[in-house]
């Protein structure tokens, strides 16, 4: 089938990848309380883990690829190494300036 998505020529799979995992980990590294980052990671790991295995088990046009998940790691990897290093308030900031609740503790 089609695919609807497009996306910059220059901007890679893998690359796709990245910034797709390293979002999701970074913003939920910025929503939960710093010492469960690394639930946060392990949890958006295995989703990673399970898609690219469903891919390769599930469907004749897809298929699963080492790289991707590769890549999805390194976004998880980077995006909490941030997190660790202080950069984990921007998804709190966003949702306090949207007037979404949030309440942390740390």
């Amino acid at each position: 089938p089609q695919d609807t998505f497009t996306t910059p020529a220059s901007l890679g799979d893998k690359a796709q990848h990245f910034i797709a995992f390293g979002g999701i980990a970074g913003w939920f590294s910025g929503v939960f309380e710093r010492r469960y980052v690394w639930i946060v990671a392990v949890s958006i790991a295995g989703f990673g883990i399970v898609t690219e295995y469903l891919q390769w088990v599930l469907t004749d046009d897809r298929h699963g690829d080492i790289g991707d998940l590769l890549a999805d790691l390194a976004g998880i990897l980077a995006a909490v190494g941030a997190a660790r290093l202080g950069l984990d308030q921007w998804s709190a900031w966003i949702e306090r300036r949207f007037g979404l609740e949030y309440r942390r503790t740390r």
